[in-house]
């Protein structure tokens, strides 16, 4: 299916009045003017949205998760212009950690085509520091040990893609351990010094996960992880809801690091897209109320933000190009899992695309070429 009058962003610049060739699910050539195919009346096509930090939604936890439950999300996060994830787990005993790796790892090979495809497994704990738990269980919290994240990586069919974890403590050489076994490092739930993040950047580490948010904080004589996430060339995650992070320290940030070195995530639960209520994550009980989840002693537990949301939020909050929101959405996310033929519009690429109006609201979800949402 080819699309045709629509506004094209590609990785440089953004097409009025462009047309996107498609043949066999990939990108066969992006061009100026009318083609035959599908009139999307001057709408904007960005990469399909890649989520890379996502515990569940719609009810749904990543951790307890049927197949049936995973597709039904799958399915529905085509409505938020998702069109790839990593599915996230939470600190726990090993073997309910096991248990989940076990569940991701089936339903990633046998996954209907149709829906946001799930990427890969973001290992969040249980490799952090119980200084910075946030919603992590603070009783399952363990030293990064290497024969156990080996065992969890052999349980995952080798489909944990990212790893949040705290190198400040356990194994010497965690680190590069990881990145061995084919997993991006992202520094989160730590208490890093500045020279801690150091060296774990030197040994792989890529990130830090969800920046400004359960880490040591910014310090004008002692500094830590905030400290190194503005200074070093380290990607961050952010999560733009409004609660986790001040909307002027949003801006600040991206202005400080360019949208080159962002990936903007949901952090989503599974109270997200569901009713104010009681819900399941992981071993807690949290409570969604106000656009916020959150523990019974008030720490906030995740988000329930959506990705048009993100969109709609970063309008009113600063001004960025329509490039800069598919790098921060999409490309970036892309790039650090090594998927080559994803987050961008050019030729040879995946047709998975996110059309989204005026108001950056999500009408339409294309994966591999194909309309798949609204169907």
């Amino acid at each position: 299916m080819n699309l045709t009058n629509c506004t094209i962003v590609t990785p440089d610049t953004i097409i009025q009045n462009g047309s996107i060739l498609i043949k066999d699910g990939r990108i066969d050539q992006v061009v100026t003017g009318p083609v035959e195919g599908l009139d999307l009346q001057g709408a904007m096509v960005l990469p399909g949205f890649i989520d890379q930090h996502i515990h569940g939604a719609f009810g749904v936890d990543f951790m307890t998760a049927t197949p049936q439950d995973l597709e039904r999300v799958s399915k529905q996060l085509l409505a938020h212009g998702v069109t790839g994830y990593l599915a996230t787990t939470l600190t726990d005993d090993a073997a309910t950690i096991h248990a989940a790796l076990a569940t991701l790892r089936d339903y990633q090979t046998t996954q209907p085509t149709d829906g946001a495809q799930m990427l890969g497994v973001h290992l969040e704990g249980p490799f952090v520091h119980p200084s910075y738990p946030g919603a992590q269980a603070k009783e399952h919290i363990l030293a990064p040990d290497k024969v156990l994240l080996q065992a969890f990586q052999d349980t995952a069919g080798q489909t944990i893609r990212l790893m949040t974890y705290a190198p400040e403590w356990g194994h010497s050489l965690f680190t590069s351990f990881a990145v061995q076994l084919g997993i991006v490092p992202s520094i989160g739930h730590s208490s890093a010094t500045l020279e801690d993040v150091d060296l774990a950047l030197a040994e792989g580490a890529r990130q830090i996960t969800h920046f400004h948010n359960a880490h040591s904080p910014y310090h004008h004589r002692h500094p830590g992880v905030t400290n190194a996430g503005l200074a070093r060339t380290v990607s961050v995650e952010l999560i733009a809801d409004g609660h986790h992070v001040d909307p002027a320290v949003i801006a600040a940030t991206i202005r400080l690091k360019g949208a080159h070195r962002v990936h903007l995530i949901t952090d989503a639960v599974p109270a997200m897209g569901e009713p104010d209520g009681v819900y399941r994550l992981g071993p807690y009980e949290v409570t969604k109320q106000a656009h916020t989840v959150r523990l019974a002693d008030g720490t906030l537990a995740g988000s329930v933000v959506q990705f048009p949301q993100i969109l709609s939020n970063l309008a009113q909050w600063m001004t960025l190009s329509p490039n800069e929101l598919a790098t921060m959405t999409s490309t970036n996310q892309a790039s650090l899992l090594g998927l080559t033929d994803r987050g961008r519009i050019e030729a040879g690429a995946r047709a998975d695309f996110a059309v989204v109006n005026e108001g950056m609201e999500v009408i339409a979800t294309f994966v591999n070429g194909e309309r798949v949402w609204p169907t």
